[in-house]
């Protein structure tokens, strides 16, 4: 409870009532528990006995239970929970798990007597008596030792929905990357007793992925008497053989798991319970069948800044898409850096909620706080906020129309430097520059709202269509795609030069067979000198944006020009191979989607009887049209050039120090901090850079081996609505309980058949040829320059907001997303159906 943690609440009897109470029996308790074979389950159960018959008139000491009845007034008017505690119990070595007694549903004075009695005398239970000889040793048989004793502890008796356990590393695996949660109707004591069939779930603990639900046919469950105890009573029909949590459910019991890990400093089995639409914890206990290796392996030691942030949710931010490990050093300062400049943001806007990252074993995790503005500041800067945004709209000016100029600007100031002649201080001037025009981009980033328009075109396309909300919104990103933007720029031009290619055989061979020389290669092809010129063309366009190098074994970011033989790569995604056939231009795909959207939208304008309507609607589709291509300038402009500048100029600066002899290799200036490189551009040979790029990577090395979990800090013990998420998403109806049939959300509209190419690392470009079907757990903005190229995409991941549903609708590729375990469903090769207007996904070998 001090920790935040939702416990109920409630009293303790602490061990002092219980030795008192049995002072009057010391001499013949010490006789008899100091027997020396208490192991022996036979003579343990004599002794029991003989103790059961010596405390056969304890008694509560006088005036207790007056002081019992008083203090659990305030706590509870229903039934009560009665639980033992003994102070031996619960340790890392030993549980003593079920040894003690527990009663629940006591009501009634004369009922909180007798369960305060029967958890004391359960200390000389044999159970009890023969787990304390066997685990803890004869130093602890003698009686003097064994005095430390029980406490009682009660609380208010959770009337569960749905209740379990929860063990952060499954007990049964030894799998420390998995999470084990048992689940059944009613109150848990079903679970921990084994006296009811459960629900069992395994939950990756990195990221929540649900990988496996097992479902029990749950006959009965356990429930409180009105007059008192508990009674079994039948389970409807319709949830016997449903899952007992829906997904968020079971991600939100899975979280309190790791945070209840966090705060024991080793895996836990934790007992919950599920009421009125929120979490209880009712036990925390170390799991002690864990080997030391095991434990060790779920270890992620948090260096708190103060008591206040491990009170806050924080959940794993993946900063990009290939960052799948350890942050380097220079990343982690430079996600700083972005995290100021989002604080800029909410003190512009007069946000009432911020964000805080940390950086921890060399991962960014983000948690939700309130702002530090006063609330007066807050309200003022809040409402001229708002004012901008009306102002904009009315004017009929883009977000981008306001801010773009001012980062395409900087973009092309900071493209314009040049490290030829450049000093140390030029170089370290530069990094400074690069680094302020990514904070304030980033500040831009952050007050640039994504809906920005949506939701009143979305109120104008319900008024002509009479279609519901829900529906509404999900047909209007189809209507508003299809604008030309730098992306789609991007895109055309990797296709016009997988054409130009084309024209050449010796140009595409050498591109499909990959050679490590292969640059060497074309500019010794005379016929490749065009094609070069084209593609350094494309270079100065769009050089800066990102990949993820592989330099030493370890994975870096570096900008496209640092790596154009992943350029390269992306372009074969155009050409055809292996029996694929030709796809038509990107260009021409896009304004496809385009015509076909306009004519979905003047069939229904024609129908609609209110012409005012029809006006309103057309405005704010032509203005929202005109907004949602910031979406794809600022990932260009934001997202990519500014981190990809930055950067730039850390390698323009890693070769200079290089050259000095100030470090081995110029890879290694990934591994310093900001601060130290700007001082040894300014004051070269003042560190020994050597050295700590060394102590770097054994740290790096050791962060890489920690299972980073998904979540730190304590949950909202609140949880969402149950809806209709009964079970796991493929068996959600009949039809989706097909060998090859999977259901997602409908993302991009249309019908598309082609080639699986199952992907399951994002941190590599996908090998696809032209109308593949390219399945994936997840798409980020490096892979979306070649989606152009598929006939289909399937993803467990992603939403219909994001930047890759957004690419797949502009040129018409049918996408389904949220796809649960497409990627382990799905066979390499088969001859996949993607249904992008239903939501399905079928295939045949």
């Amino acid at each position: 409870m001090q920790e935040g943690f939702p416990v109920p609440p409630g009293i303790c009897i602490p061990v002092d009532f219980f030795l008192e109470a049995i002072t009057p029996y010391a001499k013949g308790l010490r006789t008899l528990t100091a027997a020396p074979d208490l192991e022996d389950a036979g003579q343990a159960l004599l002794a029991s006995r003989k103790i059961g018959a010596l405390l056969e008139d304890l008694a509560l000491p006088p005036g207790l239970l007056d002081e019992i009845v008083l203090a659990v007034q305030p706590i509870s008017s229903t039934a009560l929970a009665v639980r033992s505690s003994s102070i031996l119990e619960d340790l890392l070595s030993s549980s003593f798990a079920g040894q003690y007694q527990t009663r629940l549903g006591v009501v009634g004075k004369g009922e909180i007597e007798r369960a305060v009695l029967a958890c004391w005398r359960s200390y000389f239970s044999p159970n009890a008596l023969t787990a304390r000889a066997r685990f803890l040793g004869p130093s602890y048989r003698e009686w003097e030792r064994n005095a430390q004793g029980i406490a009682v502890l009660i609380q208010p008796l959770i009337d569960a929905e749905c209740a379990g356990v929860c063990f952060s590393v499954d007990p049964v695996s030894l799998d420390p990357e998995m999470i084990q949660v048992a689940s059944t109707w009613g109150l848990g004591m079903g679970v921990v007793d084994g006296r009811l069939p459960v629900d069992t779930a395994r939950v990756r603990r990195t990221n929540l992925a649900i990988e496996e639900i097992n479902l029990a046919d749950k006959r009965e469950r356990l429930q409180p008497e009105t007059t008192g105890g508990l009674q079994r009573v039948p389970v409807p029909e319709e949830l016997r053989r449903i899952a007992c949590l829906p997904e968020s459910w079971l991600q939100r019991i899975a979280q309190f798991g790791l945070a209840a890990e966090q705060f024991r400093d080793h895996p836990q089995d934790v007992e919950w319970a599920i009421a009125k639409g929120k979490m209880w914890i009712l036990q925390s206990r170390p799991i002690t069948t864990l080997s030391a290796n095991v434990a060790a392996a779920v270890r992620f030691p948090v260096d708190w800044a103060n008591g206040e942030e491990p009170r806050h949710f924080w959940q794993l931010e993946p900063i990009h898409d290939w960052a799948e490990t350890a942050l380097l050093p220079i990343q982690v300062d430079f996600v700083s850096l972005r995290t100021e400049g989002g604080q800029e943001a909410v003190a512009y806007a007069g946000y009432k909620e911020t964000r805080w990252r940390k950086a921890i074993n060399g991962r960014i995790y983000i948690a939700r706080a309130e702002s530090s503005l006063d609330p007066e500041a807050q309200k003022k800067r809040s409402a001229a906020y708002r004012s901008l945004l009306e102002g904009f709209e009315t004017q009929g000016i883009t977000l981008w129309d306001h801010w773009g100029p001012e980062i395409v600007g900087a973009t092309e100031r900071l493209a314009g430097f040049s490290p030829d002649h450049a000093s140390g201080q030029d170089l370290a001037e530069h990094i400074e520059d690069t680094l302020a025009a990514a904070r304030r981009n980033w500040m831009i980033h952050t007050l640039l709202p994504r809906r920005f328009g949506l939701e009143k075109l979305v109120t104008a396309y319900q008024q002509i269509s009479r279609q519901e909300r829900a529906a509404a919104e999900d047909e209007i990103w189809s209507l508003i795609q299809g604008e030309e933007s730098v992306h789609s720029r991007l895109v055309e031009a990797l296709y016009d030069l997988a054409r130009f290619a084309q024209r050449y055989p010796p140009i595409v061979k050498l591109l499909l067979d990959r050679p490590s020389d292969v640059f060497t290669a074309l500019h010794e092809m005379p016929e490749a000198t065009v094609f070069l010129f084209h593609f350094g063309q494309f270079m100065a366009a769009y050089g800066s944006r990102m990949f993820c190098g592989s330099f030493g074994g370890r994975s870096m970011p570096v900008p496209w020009r640092e790596a154009p033989e992943l350029v390269l790569e992306m372009i074969t995604a155009y050409i055809p191979k292996g029996g694929s056939l030709q796809i038509d231009s990107p260009k021409n795909n896009r304004e496809r989607a385009h015509r076909e959207a306009k004519g979905r939208i003047e069939a229904m304008c024609s129908m609609a009887k209110d012409s005012a309507e029809v006006e309103n609607f057309r405005r704010r589709l032509a203005y929202a049209r005109r907004n949602t291509v910031f979406l794809d300038e600022h990932n260009h402009y934001i997202d990519q050039l500014a981190e990809g500048q930055f950067l730039q100029a850390v390698i323009y600066a890693g070769r200079w120090l290089a050259r000095r002899g100030d470090l081995a290799q110029w890879q290694d200036i990934y591994w310093l901090r900001i601060v130290e490189t700007l001082e040894a551009l300014r004051a070269p040979g003042n560190q020994d850079l050597e050295s700590i790029v060394v102590a770097r990577k054994r740290k790096f090395d050791r962060w890489v081996e920690r299972i980073s979990p998904a979540s730190l800090g304590l949950p909202d013990p609140g949880l969402p609505e149950r809806g209709q998420e009964w079970s796991p998403p493929q068996a959600d109806d009949i039809e989706e309980t097909l060998e090859n049939r999977l259901r997602g959300q409908a993302a991009s509209r249309g019908i598309g058949w082609g080639r699986a190419r199952i992907i399951f690392e994002s941190a590599v470009l996908p090998d696809v040829a032209p109308g593949d079907v390219l399945v994936a757990k997840y798409a980020g903005p490096t892979w979306t320059p070649m989606l152009a190229s598929l006939s289909g995409l399937v993803l467990e991941g992603s939403s219909i907001a994001d930047h890759v549903a957004i690419t797949a609708r502009e040129y018409g590729i049918p996408a389904v997303m949220g796809v649960f375990k497409a990627v382990e469903r799905i066979p390499e090769g088969a001859w996949v159906k993607v249904d992008g207007t239903r939501g399905f996904v079928e295939w045949e070998e």
